[in-house]
């Protein structure tokens, strides 16, 4: 399933992708991690992704030159001029799901929290003791 080379690097970031957002915003079964966990690991991921497309797009040498050589010849641009443009599309494209993600953890912080305070407007209240 997950071959060398570019088709299986990008179906590895797709899993790893799937992975991150199954324990982030996932139900059912699975590791659950506190709400304010969740929205500060997502914060800390979209940093880094915009850290690192910024620099991608800054850099003046190509990383990766080994894979990057195996491309198709058809795909015209220069080795540093397509990785700048890739590292533009990643950070661009990559902004719109993580801010949607960030609404969904935010959505659903905010329904447990009123879950909550539903569960415990319900629950009987204990008999004071005592004189107060």
């Amino acid at each position: 399933m997950l071959a060398p080379g570019p088709s299986g690097h990008a179906r590895r970031r797709v899993v790893s992708g799937h992975l991150l957002f199954w324990v982030l915003i996932g139900v059912g079964p699975g590791p659950r991690v506190p709400h304010p966990i969740m929205v500060i690991i997502h914060l800390v991921a979209m940093m880094a992704h915009g850290v690192f497309g910024l620099v991608l797009m800054q850099t003046t040498n190509v990383i990766a030159t080994r894979l990057a050589s195996r491309r198709p010849s058809c795909m015209g641009a220069s080795l540093l001029d397509g990785q700048k443009r890739g590292a533009g599309i990643a950070r661009a494209f990559g902004e719109i799901p993580a801010t949607a993600v960030m609404i969904i953890l935010v959505r659903q912080w905010i329904r447990a929290g009123q879950r909550e305070a539903a569960r415990r407007d319900r629950a009987p209240t204990a008999p004071r003791r005592g004189r107060w």
